[in-house]
């Protein structure tokens, strides 16, 4: 009986598109105080109209639903995304080394990317279509030469570049 009520038209087409506006705009309007300081009163009638404007017209009714859909959908995704990254640094850190916590944050991004594929409904297509198209060889070929150079000039920057010329000691000390 619950489901049938919350998806009815009324409820989620015109009550909480209200309901949301109308918090919305009088939080605005009460936290920048455009009408004035102490106006509660004209802050909520004009959020109340402003909000009745609002779900009278279709289609911003229409975007403020897509996206608010978005918005919890990105929000469970970036939940459970911290959720993991708990588990592996905690309140103590029990990994210390940062290279091992780079690796876990990628691993954590790349099994959260797959749980959302999945849970979507795409499967694999959209990497699929990453390895499959006649440009993916040469691309992923200059990808990785890429990331080689750009982990090796990192290494060579982390290590000093190299000896000093000449035998001198130019007297920095490490």
């Amino acid at each position: 009986m619950a489901d049938i009520i919350f998806q009815a038209g009324i409820f989620k087409d015109f009550l909480l598109p209200f309901i949301l506006m109308f918090f919305i705009l009088f939080a605005i309007l009460e936290k920048t105080k455009i009408l004035g300081s102490g106006r509660t009163s004209l802050n909520s009638w004009t959020a109340l109209i402003l909000s009745l404007i609002f779900v009278i017209a279709v289609r911003p009714t229409q975007i403020v639903n897509n996206l608010v859909l978005f918005v919890v959908v990105a929000s469970m995704v970036i939940f459970v995304g911290f959720l993991l990254w708990g588990f592996l640094i905690g309140d103590e850190p029990k990994v210390t080394d940062n290279t091992l916590r780079w690796i876990g944050g990628i691993v954590i991004l790349l099994a959260v990317i797959v749980a959302v594929f999945w849970a979507s409904g795409l499967g694999f297509e959209p990497i699929k279509y990453l390895f499959t198209q006649s440009w993916s060889k040469t691309f992923w070929t200059n990808a990785l030469m890429l990331a080689i150079l750009v982990i090796g000039l990192i290494v060579v920057l982390k290590s000093g570049g190299g000896g000093s010329e000449g035998g001198s000691d130019s007297g920095d000390s490490d």
